[in-house]
């Protein structure tokens, strides 16, 4: 339940209906980086995530892991906790980790990888059929006519009946 009441039931986006293309592998990536790209890359192309817009953020997610892999490596060999002047500290490499991970985070989100940012952005965009009804509304600029007799009757009680409302007021 949300806050008001249960959650609108959401439509998913559905994805491409044909594999996308293979999308190229940026040159400036570090070789560890590249065949992270290489593990990840194909099933984000599947799902339409992984587009001409969104290489470069693809990229630093990349990267983000790479750092992170070799950061906890870093604190596995060494420990997280450093002697500093006024005792224990935490070492640089896992407050370095610490801020990857937001990073990463806000990667994650930006292409919608988490379940949470692909539901918000499955539910952001309009059912097609809902923006053609909207688009042919403000092209009338009014309500549609009725087209039968029994819709015209129908509408006009429906008018009768809020009208007698306003006035027993």
């Amino acid at each position: 339940m949300g806050r008001r009441g249960p959650l609108p039931k959401t439509r998913r986006a559905a994805g491409p209906k044909a594999p996308a293309a293979k999308m190229p592998v940026p040159r400036w990536l570090p070789g560890g980086a590249k065949k992270i790209w290489s593990t990840i890359a194909p099933g984000l192309l599947e799902s339409g995530q992984l587009t001409a817009a969104t290489v470069d953020v693809f990229a630093q997610l990349c990267c983000t892991i790479l750092e992170l892999r070799a950061l906890a490596t870093t604190i596995a060999k060494e420990g997280s906790i450093a002697n500093g002047l006024h005792g224990p500290v935490l070492s640089a490499a896992h407050r370095a980790a610490a801020k990857l991970r937001g990073t990463l985070a806000v990667l994650t989100k930006v292409l919608a990888i988490d379940p949470a940012a692909a539901n918000r952005l499955a539910a952001s965009k309009p059912a097609p059929e809902a923006v053609n009804e909207v688009q042919a509304f403000i092209a009338k600029g009014r309500r549609p006519e009725p087209t039968t007799e029994a819709e015209e009757e129908a509408e006009e009680e429906a008018v009768q009946k809020f009208c007698a409302g306003l006035r027993m007021r």
